[in-house]
């Protein structure tokens, strides 16, 4: 029986471990609005770069925005291959 508790226990605190904020920089509003403005034009290794921060950091915050990038056309991409040929 007190192995079950340790298991259950170990559970809590890894479920607890996913939750946690990283200690990384704090977005501020300044940078949230370049973010928003330069979203769906850019790519987010271009916005990253101006905004001093990883492309991931950028691609999470976008994400907590719920930003979306414009879907892209596969139609143009598809008649560019059958010209090749």
């Amino acid at each position: 029986m007190a192995r079950a508790r340790r298991r259950s226990k170990a559970r809590k605190t890894k479920a607890r471990r996913k939750t946690r904020r990283s200690a990384g920089k704090t977005w501020t509003a300044d940078s949230v609005k370049t973010l928003r403005k330069m979203y769906r034009t850019s790519t987010n290794r271009v916005i990253g770069r101006k905004l001093r921060r990883s492309v991931a950091s950028v691609a999470a915050k976008a994400r907590s925005l719920r930003l979306r990038k414009p879907k892209r056309r596969k139609a143009a991409a598809s008649s560019r291959r059958r010209r090749r040929r």
